[in-house]
């Protein structure tokens, strides 16, 4: 049987290249909105970005606007979004975890072939007879423990507010300022690329960014700075404790960048910092992206970068060829051959990531922000008034169907494990749905029960996630 996927009206206009640019407005009012957005997020397990305003004030995409203090506001908050998402789909890291996250997809859909054993909420693992469907949890429930991976942190009551390694013996490093201790594990490391990526589009610089940092009242705890959300700012204010560093920014984004083109990011940083102390007693005043640059290009790390890329590359084709021998069986694996397929072609041209942003980019440029979305793409993008695609007119047709089921096959997954039967995450969360029944009671009451196979018009996206993992009519 193949599983319909109904066309659900986006929006996938490609955003518009500047023509000309404009002086950037006063920053004032933006630090405070860049990390006090309401509901603003990118949810990766759905691979969408949730902007939290109108279409029409994103400058990126129409940078031919004049920039307001609001346009740039909400051009920050993509931007940072909009990094994850590269993280995710353009690095030698992001290329595997996700792979697998979609292969993951594809085994629970394929579990139901062969299988139509009604499923009982809420569900136990040790209760599941069908092989494929264990397997397809199982992976997905390891795809998400290595994306928060060493993610515990400590919170202290000391003083001290000198930077120090602990836990040097591990694989990984472990900062502490006294008043907080984390691990510097993956998720740290995309946290302050994404952060440092929008404080360089706001044209700050090493020591206003320090002095953001010591200011933000969210990163502080009851009045104590530099005690809260150390994801953003720990491993930044470690090397600006340093003082002989310049051009900190750009540099500590490279090595961010630098560390996910490699298949366990957190030991490519350790490795950087065990050689950057070695040299240390050497240094003066050193331009920091340089120091950056000249230990990725050090033999041993041009092997690893290369090893790891074709180790990566390898795993996905492998997945690839799977898909690609049963792709034309249902919607479900072609959608997901989408998927890979634009993954190795993202970590071919950004050679694992190391390449995604060079060393002279402007990062302070509108215009060069709409060209990234322009040669990139992106997945599904949620503004208040509308839902979009962005990126070239191939991408946009190509990867809308293929991004949607993501979304869908993923809340449905959710909803199963959480033993969550009611509330359709169509109708309000992310209000897509265009069928002509959306907000009957079954929409709140069992969205699982929606499936209306006979009707010939557009169904509901929750329902058509249903449908390409085969649970119609199998949840109790």
């Amino acid at each position: 049987m193949r599983y319909i996927w109904f066309w659900l009206g986006f929006d996938s206009s490609p955003p518009v290249l500047a023509a000309k640019c404009y002086q950037q407005p006063n920053m004032n009012a933006i630090d405070y909105h860049y990390f006090n957005f309401l509901n603003a997020h990118y949810d990766w397990e759905k691979h969408l970005i949730n902007v939290n305003c109108p279409a029409g004030d994103l400058n990126i995409l129409d940078p031919e606007k004049e920039v307001t203090d609001e346009g740039l506001k909400n051009a920050s908050v993509f931007i940072h979004e909009y990094i994850h998402y590269l993280q995710n789909f353009s690095t030698t890291w992001g290329s595997t975890i996700f792979a697998d996250f979609t292969f993951a997809l594809i085994k629970v859909g394929a579990s139901s072939a062969d299988n139509k054993d009604i499923i009982s909420l809420p569900i136990k693992e040790t209760e599941i007879n069908n092989p494929l469907f264990f397997e397809g949890l199982k992976l997905r429930k390891e795809v998400i423990s290595k994306i928060n991976l060493y993610n515990e942190f400590e919170i202290e009551d000391g003083h001290q507010i000198q930077y120090k390694l602990v836990d040097v013996k591990k694989k990984y490093l472990s900062l502490t300022n006294g008043k907080i201790t984390l691990p510097l594990s993956g998720k740290v490391i995309r946290e302050h690329m994404a952060h440092l990526g929008t404080l360089l589009f706001l044209e700050k610089d090493d020591i206003n960014i320090h002095q953001y940092n010591s200011t933000f009242k969210g990163f502080s705890s009851n009045g104590n700075e530099f005690s809260n959300q150390a994801e953003y700012w720990i491993i930044y204010e470690y090397y600006y404790s340093f003082e002989i560093f310049t051009n900190l920014p750009k540099g500590l984004f490279n090595l961010m960048q630098k560390c996910l083109a490699t298949n366990i990011p957190e030991n490519s940083l350790k490795q950087f910092n065990d050689w950057l102390l070695t040299i240390k007693p050497k240094l003066k005043k050193v331009d920091f992206n340089t120091l950056v640059e000249k230990w990725a290009s050090k033999p041993h790390m041009n092997e690893i970068f290369l090893s790891d890329l074709n180790e990566s590359k390898a795993h996905c084709q492998k997945i690839l060829k799977i898909v690609e021998t049963h792709m034309h069986e249902n919607h479900l694996l072609e959608f997901a051959y989408n998927i890979l397929s634009y993954i190795i072609d993202n970590i071919e041209s950004s050679c694992g990531g190391q390449n995604l942003y060079n060393s002279k980019d402007n990062l302070d440029s509108l215009k060069y922000w709409n060209r990234k979305v322009a040669k990139y793409g992106s997945g599904i993008v949620r503004y208040s008034d509308k839902t979009m695609i962005h990126g070239s007119d191939e991408h946009c047709t190509k990867m809308e169907d293929s991004f949607l089921f993501l979304i869908s096959s993923s809340f449905v997954i959710n909803k199963i494990i959480k033993n969550q039967k009611s509330n359709c995450p169509f109708l309000e969360d992310i209000p897509i749905c265009v069928a002509k029944y959306k907000g009957e009671d079954g929409c709140y009451q069992n969205p699982f029960k929606m499936i209306k196979e006979s009707s010939h018009e557009k169904q509901c996206t929750f329902a058509n996630g249903v449908l390409l993992l085969g649970f119609q009519n199998r949840i109790n």
